[in-house]
């Protein structure tokens, strides 16, 4: 069975527990992470995936199979538009 990568878009609370999970699966593996916020750079880089400031920067570059928005209320529809235009697979963690 292949590896679904999964990008996570926010990396606060919520997000950081899809990010335990998707790396505690063995059906699907962590593909980046993308948040403006400072801390999530330094996830990324303890965990070694890619980071992004910029989630459609990181739509285009890593190309995920599905990205989980778990970025702040006020983003979820700018954010999930992004992911839905480039045809990949969201998740929306509900507000």
């Amino acid at each position: 069975m292949a590896v679904l990568q999964i990008a996570v878009a926010g990396a606060g609370l919520i997000g950081r527990a899809h990010i335990a999970l998707i790396r505690k699966s063995r059906q699907c593996a962590l593909a980046a992470i993308a948040d403006p916020i400072p801390q999530a750079e330094a996830i990324a880089k303890e965990i070694g995936v890619p980071y992004f400031a910029n989630l459609e920067r990181m739509l285009d570059e890593v190309k995920p199979q599905g990205v989980i928005v778990a970025t702040p209320n006020a983003a979820h529809a700018a954010n999930s538009l992004a992911c839905v235009a480039r045809r990949i697979p969201v998740l929306v963690e509900k507000p």
